[in-house]
């Protein structure tokens, strides 16, 4: 396959995908144009995976990391909603007072 055709099978799986993300919205390619050239580029200037290329140490040392990360984000979110669930109760209080 020549360089042009991998070029162009490249750049329209990308534009298909996000084609798809974008739910077919017209505006969108007025970010997704630039996305799609400069990921072409960097795959092309990356060059092809290379198949198999999968590093069992490199996977069994990202889980645990992936794993406590996840489980600092679930925390770190539950912890700001429960903030905000006690401002909103606050605020809905003090309306109450100022109108009793």
């Amino acid at each position: 396959m020549s360089s042009s055709t991998r070029t162009a099978l490249t750049l329209g799986s990308l534009a298909g995908v996000w084609w798809l993300l974008s739910g077919g919205e017209p505006a969108s390619w007025m970010i997704g144009l630039p996305t799609v050239i400069a990921t072409g580029w960097a795959v092309r200037r990356l060059g092809p995976a290379q198949a198999g290329a999968l590093w069992v140490r490199g996977l069994l040392r990202f889980i645990p990391f992936f794993l406590w990360e996840s489980l600092r984000g679930g925390v770190d979110v539950a912890l700001a909603l429960a903030l905000l669930a006690a401002v909103a109760a606050a605020a809905l209080t003090r309306r109450e007072v100022d109108r009793g």
